[in-house]
Order: structure tokens, then C-alpha cells, then sequence
């Protein structure tokens, strides 16, 4: 049975993110073995105390709005508005950003309560560490629903993968140079949080740029950071001959007079 266009989409979609999905766990396997071999089980115990606090901030700062932009942006380019599924992104970023920063600053600057609560004050440096990541995340969850809604799950898998190596990629260089330094077990991982708090901006950046002229068309920022900005000019047809300008011309574009471009040629000379 052949496949209309649209579910192969689908598929194609679904086969992207769950390859992306099993190479992201493949490669977050590989943060448990040094994190035991080289921080210990006070570091692994703080490490693990703070993580999952850290995934349900980060649940609340994203305020529910992925999903939601998905089904709007989908909504928006099934009926042809692309300019409304761009509004829609600006807004969830607007309001992403600002739930992640506000959560971030209550995180950091509530480390002790939450320290106290948990009854083990060795987790404020880690949670001073892990708060940087809460103001980017929320931003980077709201891009990928914005491609998702779009059927392109290209952007939310690139992120998925680069923001993962980045992570465990910083992790363990701080690990080796905390440990090798002599840090205490509550600095080691708080560096060991820091990963995820470094990788969340290139997740973010790597969605962006992956997401190609769409992204630029909708973020400002992305403009500077994808490698095809500015945008090529239209390819032109150059007039070769005077009969071809006349020619043109005949469609209702004045002709310019025969020897009066240069050997380049002006705008005159060229059409669309």
C-alpha cells in the first residue's frame, strides 16, 4: 500500500526523533561510569539529589507551551499563514524566556530554603550551577514545538543530540579537572550540573541554525548565527544581445539603448 505524502511525512518525522532519542540515551549512558568512578557516591548522591529538581523546574518553566505551539503552528501553516505560526513563535520564546529566567533567579537565589527542605546543605552549589540552565531550556523546548508544528523534525533532533554530547562532553572535562584540583564533593557536582547548564545553549543554537530560513525569518538572532545569512539575491538573466532587450522590452519593460550598459552589464540589462 503506497503512502500519501503526508504520512510518509509522518513517518519520516517519527523515525528522526526516535533515532535521535536512542543516540541521545546511548550517549547520556556515558556520563554514569565517570561520574561513580571519578566523583564518588557523595558526588553521584548529589548529583542525583539535584537532577530530577532540576528536570521538574525546568517542566514547570516551560509552562506547558510546546505542545501548544505545535497544534497552533500547525494550525497556522495548514491554512497557508506562515506569519502567524512566526507570531506564535515569538511570543511562546517571549514568554519561555522570561518564565526560565524568573525560575532560574528563585532557583539561585533559593538555594539554602531548598537545601534546608531537603535536609543536605552540599546540593546549593549544584543548584547554583543547574539554574543557569533554567533560563535556556524553556526557550529551546518552545523552538522545537515550533519546527514540530511544522513537520520538521530535523531541528528538534539535531538539538536533542548536540545539546546531549555537549553536556556530557563538559561534565567529564570538569570532573577530570575538579578531581585532579582536589575540589570537595559538593563542587564537583555542582561542575557536574554545569554541563547541562552549558549544553542547553547549543541545543538551543544548533535548533535555531538547523531550523534554516525559517528560523531566520523568525527570530532576530538566528540571522547573525546561520551560516546562510544574509539571504542569496534571486539568480538574474543577463540580456545578452540589443534584439533581446528589444525583445523584453516588447513585454513591457523599456529597452535600453544598444552600447549604453557596460561590459558588465547594469540593472537595466537584467530580468528576472
Amino acid at each position: 500500500m503506497k503512502l500519501n505524502p503526508q504520512g510518509s511525512k509522518l513517518l519520516q518525522g517519527a523515525f528522526i526523533l526516535s533515532a535521535a532519542a536512542i543516540v541521545s540515551k546511548l550517549i547520556g549512558t556515558l556520563q554514569k561510569i565517570p561520574l561513580q568512578n571519578l566523583g564518588g557516591d557523595a558526588v553521584f548522591g548529589i548529583y542525583n539529589t539535584v537532577y530530577p529538581l532540576y528536570t521538574m523546574l525546568v517542566t514547570v518553566a516551560m509552562l506547558g507551551l510546546p505542545p501548544a505551539i505545535s497544534k497552533f503552528v500547525a494550525e497556522a501553516s495548514a491554512g497557508g499563514d506562515e506569519a502567524e505560526g512566526r507570531r506564535v513563535l515569538r511570543l511562546s520564546a517571549i514568554l519561555t524566556a522570561i518564565s526560565g529566567l524568573v525560575i532560574g533567579v528563585l532557583t539561585y537565589a533559593g538555594a539554602p530554603v531548598i537545601a534546608g527542605w531537603v535536609g543536605n546543605s552540599h546540593i546549593i552549589p549544584a543548584l547554583h550551577t543547574s539554574a543557569w540552565g533554567l533560563a535556556v531550556v524553556p526557550l529551546m523546548a518552545a523552538m522545537r514545538g515550533y519546527f514540530q508544528g511544522l513537520h520538521n523534525m530535523v531541528p528538534t533532533a539535531v538539538s536533542q543530540v548536540v545539546e546531549q554530547s555537549v553536556r556530557v562532553i563538559v561534565m567529564i572535562a570538569l570532573l577530570l579537572y575538579l578531581t585532579r584540583n582536589g575540589a570537595d564533593a559538593a563542587n564537583i557536582a555542582a561542575g557536574a550540573l554545569l554541563g547541562s547548564a552549558g549544553a542547553a545553549p547549543q541545543g538551543c543554537l544548533s535548533c535555531c541554525c538547523s531550523g534554516g530560513a525559517t528560523a531566520i525569518r523568525s527570530l532576530p538572532y538566528c540571522r547573525t548565527l546561520h551560516p546562510n545569512y544574509p539571504p542569496p539575491l534571486p539568480r538574474l538573466r543577463q540580456v545578452d544581445s540589443p534584439a533581446s532587450a528589444r525583445r523584453l522590452g516588447a513585454g513591457g519593460t523599456k529597452a535600453p539603448k544598444p552600447g549604453s550598459c557596460s561590459p558588465t552589464g547594469c540593472r537595466s540589462c537584467w530580468g528576472h
